[in-house]
């Protein structure tokens, strides 16, 4: 019985390890393993940027995200749409461009929040000598349902925060 108790934790351990490695493989959130953007797989980044992932999706992204704002007529009309910004971060420049856009009226909200990015930040983040090229996708969607639904579900007005959320995107519903 002992051996078999031995065996059994060793094949678990092995589970774990197994497990645990597959978890650590998954090294961004927006590209899969072969570096492609995964809501768009033809658009690609090379290795190096690839490795500086962690660090763009950690601070830039979520600074990005507080910045960008629905468009009203978007908004108003009920138009949900994706946008693919290209961030280009070449010594001491920085550039973007709006790359793929299902709807012209959100490539401005996108390119103002990057506009208002300064260089210094990204060269805070980024060493100077660096070449990187991101593609960002964002998804606006309008979500109207949302309020009425937890308030007839609840009773109440529900405040609710999002633990991993990035600062200042609490929501009221």
């Amino acid at each position: 019985m002992r051996r078999l108790d031995k065996l059994l934790m060793y094949k678990f351990t092995l589970l774990l390890l197994l497990i645990s490695c597959a978890t650590f493989a998954q090294k961004s959130v927006l590209y899969n393993e072969h570096r492609q953007l995964i809501v768009d797989t033809s658009f690609h980044i090379d290795e190096h940027t690839y490795k500086n992932l962690p660090l763009f999706e950690k601070e830039i992204l979520p600074r990005i995200y507080n910045n960008v704002r629905y468009p009203a007529r978007s908004r108003y009309n009920n138009i949900n749409g994706i946008v693919i910004a290209k961030l280009e971060i070449n010594g001491n420049s920085l550039n973007f461009e709006i790359v793929k856009s299902s709807d012209e009226d959100f490539n401005l909200p996108v390119l103002k929040s990057l506009k208002n990015l300064s260089l210094y930040m990204w060269r805070s983040q980024f060493p100077e000598n660096e070449k990187l090229i991101f593609y960002m996708p964002i998804k606006f969607e309008v979500v109207r349902q949302r309020y009425q639904k937890t308030l007839n579900q609840n009773h109440m007005i529900t405040i609710e925060v999002t633990e991993d959320a990035p600062e200042g995107t609490d929501s009221a519903n």
